[in-house]
């Protein structure tokens, strides 16, 4: 079973969900700068206390459609690809979520998922705020030679066109901002859109710490380029990075690789940034 489709992303990864979540539109709202809390670089460096009064501020009666909400972008439930034992995921029907649990999905803590049905949730804000179901065969050739194209993806929209843009612009920010968690994913003349996340893994003896006491942990960077013309996403994620270090952390132990992929990408898919497309030394 391909680690793709087995359940292993939690944590801060899940945070930039948040920016969209339902009714207050959020990310327009500190995108204007209406909020004294935090600047505009909120993807890149919000504390989980600060996500978590975001979503108590929502609460009321707001539960179950915050959660049908976030299953709108492909979580807790199978993609379309219907492949044997691939993982739903974890996220508790409304009814189930208690106390912090109400608020701390915010945060990517309660909840996990795969890393296609993250890098298919990443491509909703690259797709200009629509889902397209993940695919592995664009099309069959027969034995006479003849190309069979598959038929397209389905799709659905999620976010409107603006507020695709805007968190496409605060996930530049987590790259570029020099306080952003992802500076280390950036490279050069290429904008690049991205969230960082790092999480705690359980281990076989019901905690999150190996038999030495250690913490355990999985990084995680999710990002599209060009960003102002989305043509690939790439998730790269690190299962058990070394604790203690500075290393464990999706913006030291991920986003680094997808630095060092992303030339490569570019220069095998052919890929041409627009004329006035800068990184972020523009």
């Amino acid at each position: 079973m391909s680690p793709a489709l087995l359940q292993r992303l939690a944590g801060s990864a899940f945070a930039w969900l948040t920016l969209l979540a339902p009714p207050l539109a959020l990310a327009s709202w500190l995108v204007a700068g209406r909020s004294a809390l935090v600047p505009v670089l909120i993807g890149a460096a919000l504390s989980p206390f600060v996500f978590a009064r975001i979503m108590n501020a929502l609460r009321g009666n707001r539960t179950r459609s915050r959660r049908r909400w976030m299953t709108a972008f492909g979580l807790g439930e199978k993609t379309a690809l219907d492949f044997p034992n691939e993982s739903p995921g974890i996220f508790k029907p409304a009814n189930e979520l208690w106390g912090s649990e109400r608020v701390t999905v915010a945060y990517g803590q309660g909840l996990s998922s795969t890393p296609l049905q993250m890098a298919a949730a990443i491509n909703v804000i690259a797709n200009d705020g629509v889902y397209v179901a993940p695919r592995l065969v664009s099309a069959t050739v027969g034995p006479d030679g003849s190309t069979t194209e598959m038929p397209p993806s389905e799709t659905r929209r999620v976010v409107s066109s603006e507020a695709a843009t805007q968190t496409a612009a605060i996930m530049q920010e987590v790259v570029c901002n020099p306080n952003g968690t992802a500076r280390r994913a950036a490279v050069d003349g290429l904008p690049i859109a991205g969230k960082t996340g790092t999480a705690f893994k359980a281990a076989a003896n019901g905690t999150y710490f190996d038999d030495d006491g250690q913490r355990i942990y999985y990084a995680s960077f999710a990002g599209f380029f060009p960003a102002d013309d989305p043509q690939v996403t790439v998730l790269v994620a690190i299962d058990e990075p070394p604790a203690g270090t500075r290393d464990r952390f999706g913006g030291t132990a991920s986003a680094p690789l997808f630095a060092d992929m992303t030339p490569m990408l570019i220069h095998e898919l052919g890929i041409q940034p627009g004329e006035n497309s800068v990184g972020c030394e523009g």
